[in-house]
């Protein structure tokens, strides 16, 4: 995960995932800045060796509510997608 603002944190649930889907959980905090941050999510996987990345965009604003774009996203692991929440 890369591209969280100051004050921002994500977690991932199951972490590590063996196969199926995950979600990806993101907190903010009085301090974190309003604004639009690009955010990159990289899975991997070791057997076959994979790499797959997503990109989505989270959006602070002044009344602390944070959304997602685009909405809607799936992201995949070992050949299954899911959500992305």
């Amino acid at each position: 995960m890369s591209g969280l603002p100051a004050g921002a944190g994500a977690t991932f649930n199951p972490n590590p995932i063996g196969s199926g889907t995950s979600s990806m959980s993101v907190t903010t905090s009085t301090g974190t800045p309003t604004g639009s941050y690009l955010l990159t999510i990289t899975g991997t996987s070791t057997s076959p060796s994979l790499t797959h990345s997503a990109t989505v965009t989270l959006v602070v604003n002044s009344a602390g509510f944070t959304e997602f774009l685009p909405l809607g996203l799936s992201v995949f692991a070992n050949g299954h997608g899911g959500p992305f929440d």
